[in-house]
C-alpha cells in the first residue's frame, strides 16, 4: 500500500507488476492485495470506454496521438488546459499546460524536435481531431513541414480516452495529497510522468518509458505528491545562528528526464 502513494494511488495489479517488472526481491506469492479508498473515490474503475481504434503492432513513433484538454479552472499563472500527445505503440506520453489554444503549435514543435534529438525521427504521422487550432493551416504547414503526415479521426479519439485516464490520476493525487484543485497543473505533470513508469493493459509486459527509451525506470526517484522535502540553504557567509534549510513540497516531474522540483 505504502509503494501504491509512491506510484500515485495506483491499482492493485499495477502495484504488482511494476514488482514484479523491476524488485528482483518481490516474491509474487507472498502478495497480500489491498483496497485503496482514493482510487475507488477519485477513479472511473473498471468504467473504461469502448472504442473501435485498432492498435498498430509497428515500431513506436509510427503514429502519435494529440488532444486538448480544458478549460480547468484558472491558477495563478494563468493556465487553462493541458495538450497531450501520445504514441501509439508504447503509449508514451507527453502533457504541457497552455495558457490558450494559440500556444499549441509552439509546443507541438518543441516536442516534435526533442523526439527528433532523442530518437533520430520524427513521427510518421500524426492524429488530430477537428479542433480548429489543430486544422489551421498555419498548423498543417508547420508539420508537413517536417515531413509529418496529418491524420484527422472523429471525436472521442484514443487520444481523449488518454486525458480522461490522467485525469483520474489528477484527482486521486490531489486528494491522496490533500491539496486544493488550484494545483491540477502539476497534479497532470505528475500524472503524466508516472503514467509512461508503470504498466497498462497496452504494454503489460514493459513501461511506455521502457519502450520508446529501453531503459528501466528509476525506483529510487519516484516521490509521492506533496511530499515534504527540506531544502539545504548555501550561505556566503557561515554562522551558527543562520537558518540551515527550508521546509518546501515536491511538486513535479519533467515529465521525460524525470527531473524533480519543489515548492
Amino acid at each position: 500500500m505504502a509503494l501504491s502513494l509512491h506510484l500515485w494511488q495506483a491499482y492493485d495489479a499495477t502495484v504488482r507488476d511494476f514488482l514484479k517488472m523491476f524488485v528482483l526481491s518481490f516474491n509474487v506469492s507472498e502478495w497480500v492485495s489491498f483496497f485503496c479508498e482514493t482510487c475507488a473515490k477519485e477513479k472511473s474503475v473498471h468504467c473504461q470506454a469502448k472504442h473501435q481504434v485498432e492498435i498498430a503492432k509497428e515500431a513506436p513513433l509510427k503514429l502519435m496521438l494529440l488532444d486538448i484538454l480544458g478549460r480547468f479552472s484558472n491558477d495563478a499563472d494563468g493556465y487553462r488546459y493541458i495538450i497531450t500527445i501520445q504514441d501509439q505503440v508504447s503509449t508514451f506520453t507527453l502533457a504541457t499546460p497552455l495558457r490558450s489554444h494559440s500556444d499549441a503549435l509552439v509546443v507541438i514543435q518543441l516536442w516534435l524536435n526533442l523526439l527528433k534529438v532523442q530518437k533520430g525521427a520524427y513521427p510518421k504521422a500524426l492524429c488530430t481531431d477537428n479542433a480548429k487550432e489543430l486544422t489551421s493551416a498555419l498548423f498543417s504547414n508547420a508539420v508537413r513541414a517536417l515531413g509529418i503526415i496529418l491524420v484527422s479521426v472523429l471525436p472521442y479519439s484514443v487520444a481523449e480516452k488518454v486525458n480522461r485516464t490522467l485525469g483520474d490520476m489528477v484527482w486521486a493525487i490531489l486528494c491522496g495529497a490533500k491539496l486544493s484543485s488550484s494545483m491540477w497543473r502539476f497534479a497532470y505533470l505528475v500524472a503524466t510522468y508516472i503514467h509512461n513508469r508503470i504498466p497498462n493493459s497496452r504494454c503489460q509486459s514493459a513501461t511506455p518509458f521502457t519502450l520508446l527509451f529501453k531503459n528501466p525506470p528509476s525506483i529510487p526517484t519516484l516521490y509521492p505528491f506533496g511530499a515534504v522535502a527540506f531544502v539545504h540553504l548555501c550561505h556566503m557567509v557561515e554562522c551558527a545562528l543562520q537558518l540551515a534549510s527550508i521546509n518546501q513540497s515536491f511538486n513535479r516531474f519533467n515529465s521525460l528526464f524525470g527531473k524533480s522540483s519543489l515548492c
